[in-house]
């Protein structure tokens, strides 16, 4: 690169572009998976909300992103599965690594059974600040 050449690497538009490559990345991983995948904030008194989930997890659900964002287990699935639910979550958290299981629930009026993965999103202090589930039937 010669003197009159400019350094593309700091250029604001190239970095903006980075970024929104980066943000979109993501989504069309999440997007073009078969797993229903779901994001859940663990909350500083320990329960639970649920931050993003792709297509998949909603149709499987039987659910809206309106219905779904920003409420606990318990408030979208009820007392009884929320709180099913929720045992798998805290033992998640509790053990700080990935933990699999074979779960089968009442989801809109049908059973349905499927493999989940629960996998920790820790902080830099090793603290356990969100939960990644997949589910594949």
């Amino acid at each position: 690169m010669s003197a009159m050449e400019p350094d593309k690497r700091n250029d604001s538009a190239s970095i903006s572009n980075e970024i929104d490559a980066a943000t979109i990345q993501p989504n069309i991983f999440l997007e073009g998976t078969h797993d229903a995948v779901v994001l859940l904030v663990v909350k500083p008194d320990g329960d639970f909300c649920y931050q993003a989930a792709n297509r998949r997890y909603l149709e499987v659900m039987g659910l809206s992103m309106q219905r779904l964002l920003g409420k606990t287990p318990l408030e979208v699935h009820g007392k009884e599965t929320g709180r099913h639910i929720v045992t798998h979550l805290q033992a998640c958290v509790k053990a700080c690594q990935p933990i699999q299981y074979e779960e089968t629930l009442l989801i809109g009026g049908q059973m349905r059974s499927a493999l989940v993965q629960l996998s920790p999103v820790v902080d830099e202090m090793g603290r356990v600040m969100q939960l990644l589930g997949s589910t594949r039937d």
